[in-house]
């Protein structure tokens, strides 16, 4: 279970979500406002919080500095498949100098992005670049280039980040860099 925090004026209401629930209704979410872009009804920045905007503008530019602003004092940077959850924008922006660095030649898209009730945005991105630095849990850079598909979900409060969760194809990562041998079981099917 994924227990969130979140404040509500003076009380704080503390509420439990099934992460199995959290993935599959973020990603009917994503596959469903695709499916909007592909008919004509892309989405528009003006459709999202500025804050929103702004996290995909920095991205883009791969400003860890601009991502980091973004995020609340006490925001939270979740990596599913990493065993530890990064609190507070110090550790956000070491997290981000880190994965970004690690990388040359790196671009960043995000084919689809919205905003739903409640104060939950939703994005799809593709990072793309040539891994030439280290990080947690794999081997050294060797150049090789990688694209990792995934989506982000992003909780807002108060004109802020509070939250991301970053869901995406760590299998593939690890094939790509070396770290996993590839099998038909674990090929990244790529567009």
């Amino acid at each position: 279970m994924l227990h969130m925090e979140r404040k509500d004026g003076e009380s704080a209401k503390r509420t439990v979500v099934n992460r199995r629930s959290a993935i599959i209704a973020a990603s009917a979410a994503v596959i469903a406002a695709g499916m909007s872009a592909r008919t004509g009804a892309a989405r528009q920045e003006t459709d999202l919080p500025e804050v929103v905007v702004a996290f995909l503008a920095a991205w883009v530019a791969l400003d860890a500095e601009g991502i980091t602003q973004t995020y609340a004092d006490g925001g939270v940077r979740e990596d599913i498949t990493a065993p530890d959850i990064i609190r507070g924008r110090e550790d956000i922006r070491r997290s981000l100098f880190d994965f970004i660095g690690a990388f040359d030649n790196a671009k960043v898209e995000h084919p689809v992005a919205f905003a739903a009730a409640d104060g939950f945005a939703a994005d799809t991105w593709v990072f793309t670049g040539e891994y030439t630095g280290s990080l947690p849990g794999l081997p050294p850079g060797n150049g090789k280039p990688v694209t990792i598909q995934g989506f982000t979900l992003i909780e807002i409060a108060a004109g802020s980040i509070i939250r991301t969760i970053d869901y995406y194809d760590a299998c593939g990562l690890l094939v790509q860099v070396g770290g996993l041998a590839q099998s038909p079981a674990t090929a990244t099917p790529v567009d």
